[in-house]
């Protein structure tokens, strides 16, 4: 069996951190401009 991954060097490499990253990212730029002014203050 091959292995095609590279060695994990650091948090960063992990693939679930590299998605939820990518989806922080969507939420911060699409979703949180459109909340209310008084739920921005939540985040």
């Amino acid at each position: 069996m091959e292995n095609n991954y590279q060695p994990i060097k650091s948090f960063r490499d992990l693939h679930v951190y590299q998605n939820l990253y990518k989806a922080m990212v969507i939420v911060h730029t699409k979703i949180c401009p459109r909340l209310p002014q008084e739920k921005k203050s939540m985040i």
